[in-house]
């Protein structure tokens, strides 16, 4: 006892309060950024984009009119009716003892775990959902890693060897920076933040000091990269930490080491194949459209106007003013996309970076930075090159600025540590950015006197965004609209904005202690409490305006209408109609809804919604808009038992009597189908395009006959009529238990997904599950009475999962094995890792 005691406390002793202090900054920031959570109990998600749509539009302007509630922050309407409802969904499954594989809510089932959020496999998340309320666990991810990638940067810059106080610095930046903060309520960009910093501190241990237990940690880290949640984040973190092991490798010429990097990236896709392999599937029959390159530079690219934004991050507006200027910010999903903001002192430090006495790194850094930039701007030789790469063609361009904000954060510690260095020769150095941030203050101030005084200045800036000059339908006086824009317009390019002042004030106070530090005016710990004071306000700041709050309990209240649907106990599905279906919105009440909203879905089930519909529905989505082609035979099939709309809509009695709710119009449809009933007759009919002509056509008749696309093994018998009774047993995310009585042999039809790793079984004996009805399942049943079975298992979930455990087993046996071991040398023989010059 006394011995380890004694170790305890030489631990303890080795463990100065110099070496905790980045920790201890990087936690006391978060507390200030998350101060809401810490004393006010309030999680950091929102539901007031609900306000926008029925039932919950009622509670928000206390009557039925039209009336438009603009929620704090538009840009988090995903987490609203995406993520957050899943979040709970999650939440429930996992403390009841399910790992809910199989979303059976939206869309008649969809293979959840396979597209990837909510990650069911990360641990981190899987952990804190048993601990917590889903409002809360999701806080505390947020929470975690953003410590984790602040502390991520911090030892990676560490590793190069900067000091503790850059390090902390540059840690700093990169936690609190622009897109990262834009984007921390989708848990995948501050997940995906950590896993690339904690990449790069392991692939310099590994590449540039050689110790073969790092082969290990980085693999662990692809793995655990897998786990993200967001494929175009996974791409491009796994893909910058590829390069720069490819660069350190070439530059310390250790080119043996590359053979090495290819067993890292083996062993960590094995790591993470349970997620791979799923998704991989999911993918290859998913609704995801091929864009054209010039689609996709056309919709979402970092136009000239946007470099502005670098300084002053809502130059060209901002969502919780909801006012945009430019054409990327006219949709408002575009301004986290384009957030390369990092703070106006740590972009300055970044030039001076460059000249770095670890200038191999600064180079690295500063290249990779201008072509990431380059590229999201569609600058035409930059995206041809890029695009060759393997899934490049399908991403939004401007989301690889995530990676830019990184590099300028890695820089912004490269030039803090040269200015404390070299401090007189950095003089010089500050004289570029100084020059360039004197002529923007005058250029702004000239431009926003101009603005006051000069009415026909402010209509011809106007005209230079032809987005915001759209006059609506029903704008009865085009010059009253645009006294409204001119009056915008004045009131947001003020410099009593904070978003204008803080970024600039803070620009020009760094600037000046910067050069009160090279004439030796103020001392190294006064310069480096100030900067990392004035960067922390303005980046805690920004993140404070993006990023409302609430209390747990008022998450997803429970509105008359919704009570009204959980009364009825059987099971039915609902469908919003007249742009009243909010998807995912039920799921946290329950409600099984046709609606539904997924990065990767069955492209069946979203081409006959789609086809419904008669609307180009995002592809992203799949809702009802008008229903042009969508018929009371198909409802009935798709167990349609109600449909909903505003009050100011609505809707014609062929959709059933209306209902006495006071906050949506219900309307109640007699004619529903089972979810699970029998069919006597059958055809077979290859062509799946006549399918669903088939099914959208008013003349359908889904109890009569069921569509197959391949010969039955053992057809039954046509049947006319078909007496009996099918029940529900057990309905969980991933079984089914019924009991079915028949009096013929016949066709069990369920209007549920047909997707691979569904097993059904009759009395226990397995049988076949044939696609039914363009995108549904159905079986052979016997007459008689019986009990089925229907229980998703994918084969490719399961193969994964062994091959992840052999990954991570292998992965932490390689820590333990190799702790002090080191990798031999190839080539000349290289500098300690000291210099990397």
């Amino acid at each position: 006892m006394n011995q380890f005691l004694n170790r305890v406390n030489k631990s303890l002793e080795n463990l100065s309060f110099r070496k905790t202090v980045p920790a201890l900054l990087i936690i006391i920031l978060l507390g200030f950024l998350f101060f809401r959570f810490f004393l006010l109990g309030q999680v950091y998600t929102t539901d007031d984009f609900l306000s926008w749509f029925y039932p919950w539009r009622y509670y928000e302007t206390g009557s039925s009119n039209s009336h438009t509630f603009m929620p704090g922050n538009v840009l988090l309407r995903d987490v609203t009716i995406l993520y957050a409802p899943e979040d709970r969904f999650f939440n429930e499954s996992i403390k009841s003892g399910i790992l809910p594989l199989w979303n059976p809510y939206n869309l008649c089932g969809l293979p959840l775990q396979a597209v990837g959020y909510p990650n069911l496999l990360n641990p981190l998340r899987v952990m804190l959902h048993l601990l917590f309320p889903p409002g809360a666990a999701h806080t505390w991810i947020l929470i975690i890693s953003l410590l984790l990638s602040g502390l991520g940067a911090n030892m990676f810059l560490r590793s190069i060897k900067l000091s503790r106080l850059s390090s902390a610095f540059g840690g700093m930046v990169w936690m609190l920076s622009g897109f990262v903060i834009a984007y921390m309520q989708y848990e995948y960009v501050p997940l995906a933040a950590a896993n690339l910093a904690w990449g790069l501190y392991f692939a310099e241990l590994l590449f540039g000091q050689g110790r073969k237990i790092h082969i290990f940690s980085l693999a662990l880290i692809f793995g655990s990269l897998l786990l993200v949640g967001m494929w175009q984040f996974i791409l491009y973190t796994g893909l910058f930490i590829v390069l720069y092991s490819l660069f350190r490798s070439i530059q310390l010429k250790r080119y043996n080491y590359l053979a090495i990097l290819i067993l890292v990236i083996i062993m960590g896709a094995a790591a993470g194949a349970a997620q791979l392999l799923p998704s991989v599937q999911l993918f290859a029959q998913s609704q995801r459209p091929t864009f054209t390159t010039d689609e996709l530079f056309a919709g979402s690219r970092f136009y000239p106007e946007n470099l502005l934004t670098i300084l002053i991050p809502d130059f060209l507006g901002h969502p919780a003013k909801h006012f945009y200027l430019a054409r990327v910010y006219s949709g408002v999903q575009n301004y986290i996309d384009q957030c390369a903001y990092t703070g106006v002192i740590p972009f300055f430090l970044a030039l001076i970076g460059l000249w770095n006495r670890r200038r191999g790194i600064a180079v690295f850094m500063g290249v990779s930075g201008l072509l990431i930039l380059l590229f999201a701007m569609g600058t035409p030789v930059i995206k041809n090159i890029v695009l060759i790469l393997p899934g490049f063609k399908n991403l939004i361009p401007t989301r690889i600025l995530y990676l830019f904000t990184f590099c300028i954060s890695i820089l912004s510690a490269l030039g803090l540590e040269h200015l404390l260095e070299k401090r007189r020769q950095s003089a010089a150095l500050l004289l570029i950015p100084g020059s360039i941030f004197l002529l923007l203050t005058i250029g702004l101030s000239i431009f926003f006197r101009k603005l006051d005084y000069d009415p026909q200045f402010a209509k011809s800036f106007l005209a230079f965004f032809p987005a915001i000059m759209q006059m609506p339908n029903y704008c009865p006086d085009p010059q009253a609209f645009l006294r409204y824009e001119l009056m915008r317009i004045f009131s947001h390019f003020s410099f009593k904005d904070p978003s204008f002042y803080i970024p600039l004030s803070a620009g020009w106070a760094g600037i000046l202690l910067m050069f009160l530090w090279c004439r030796g005016k103020i001392s190294r710990s006064f310069l480096a409490f100030m900067l990392i004071f004035l960067v922390s306000v303005d980046l805690i700041g920004y993140g404070l305006g993006l990023n409302p709050s609430m209390r747990e309990d008022r998450m997803f209240f429970t509105p008359a209408g919704i009570k009204y649907l959980q009364r009825d106990t059987t099971f039915h599905r609902v469908a919003g109609l007249r742009r009243m279906a909010v998807p995912n919105s039920l799921m946290p009440y329950r409600l099984y809804d046709l609606a539904g909203n997924a990065g990767m879905m069955p492209r069946r089930i979203y081409e006959l919604v789609r086809g419904a519909s008669g609307d180009n529905i995002p592809y992203i989505m799949a809702y009802l808009l008008e229903g042009k082609n969508y018929y009371p035979p198909l409802a009935s099939f798709l167990n349609i038992k109600y449909h909903y709309t505003d009050l100011t809509h609505p809707l014609p009695p062929k959709w059933g009597t209306k209902l006495p709710v006071r906050d949506m119009g219900l309307y109640v449809n007699e004619r529903c189908l089972p979810r699970f009933f029998m069919a006597g007759k059958y055809q077979v009919v290859k062509d799946t395009g006549k399918v669903l002509s088939l099914m959208l056509s008013p003349y359908f008749v889904p109890a009569e006959r069921v569509f197959l696309e391949e010969e039955p093994d053992s057809a039954p018998a046509p049947a006319d009529e078909i007496s009996g009774e099918v029940t529900v047993e057990k309905y969980t995310p991933n079984r089914v238990d019924l009991n079915v009585e028949s009096d013929k042999d016949c066709f069990l039809v369920m209007s549920e997904t047909y997707y691979p790793g569904w097993k059904a079984a009759i009395d226990g004996a397995p049988v076949r599950i044939y696609r039914a009805d363009y995108a549904f399942r159905a079986i052979v049943i016997p007459k008689g009475v019986h009990k089925v079975t229907m229980e998703f298992r994918p084969p490719l979930f399961y193969y994964g999962l062994w091959v992840s455990l052999a990954g991570i087993i292998t992965c932490i046996g390689g820590l333990l094995y190799f702790k002090r071991k080191r990798l031999p040398a190839s080539g000349e023989k290289t500098a300690p890792p000291e210099t990397l010059n």
